[in-house]
């Protein structure tokens, strides 16, 4: 699917309402994780991206700074639910700088 299709199709009512439930899965997936003692150190989503972009998204058909749909209902969910938990935006050329944020949360422990 290309890029210009994305946006608008998550956007529409009937992808919103997939994005609700997808998003209600993982809600339910991180409490679980609490519940048994586990932390959740983080989410990753694709820069660039329609759907996944955190600081960056695909947007009027250019690559911009924003958030993709579906990192932004996420966010708000997280936010409604009280969920801290940090989401870090990744490039593909910058992929070594995820694996040290990474290994950064993985020694707070």
């Amino acid at each position: 699917m290309g890029r210009r299709a994305v946006r608008p199709g998550l956007e529409s009512t009937a992808g919103m309402k997939r994005l609700k439930r997808l998003i209600d899965d993982i809600v339910f997936t991180i409490k679980e994780y609490r519940f048994q003692n586990f932390e959740v150190v983080g989410i990753l989503g694709k820069n660039g991206s329609p759907a996944c972009g955190v600081t960056r998204t695909w947007l009027d058909n250019r690559q911009q700074d924003g958030q993709g749909v579906f990192i932004r209902e996420l966010k708000k969910r997280l936010t409604l639910e009280k969920l801290d938990i940090e989401v870090l935006g990744v490039a593909d050329h910058q992929q070594d700088k995820c694996i040290e944020w990474l290994e950064e949360r993985l020694k707070e422990e």
